[in-house]
């Protein structure tokens, strides 16, 4: 049975998104590669856009470096961003609601 692999138009971009995730995680490229399970030479052609990930290797390491899948590919920035502008939206609502409970019951005594 194949393996998926993510290929296409952006490999540079993902193997960009690779290494500053794996920077920001304070790993190496073999200690990446060892959590999971191929070489140090796999990690830095990923890095440089020069091979393929196959997708569940991605989906390993992403979780690996403690990133969604989604935020290593192209794209995956925006989808990041437009699910924290749902959390901050969703936060906001939260407060309005405490803010007007708070308005209902802060009244002056003897009204």
């Amino acid at each position: 049975m194949a393996t998926a692999v993510v290929v296409g138009v952006g490999m540079d971009r993902i193997g960009a998104r690779i290494r500053t995730a794996r920077e920001r995680a304070g790993l190496s490229q073999a200690a990446a590669a060892a959590l999971v399970g191929v070489s140090q030479q796999s990690v830095a052609a990923w890095e440089r856009g020069a091979q393929a990930i196959p997708a569940p290797v991605l989906v390993r390491l992403a979780e690996s470096l403690g990133v969604s899948p989604a935020s290593l590919l192209p794209g995956g920035e925006a989808t990041d961003i437009a699910a924290r502008l749902d959390v901050v939206a969703e936060v906001r609502a939260l407060l309005d609601q405490l803010e007007a409970r708070i308005r209902a019951t802060d009244r002056p005594v003897g009204d």
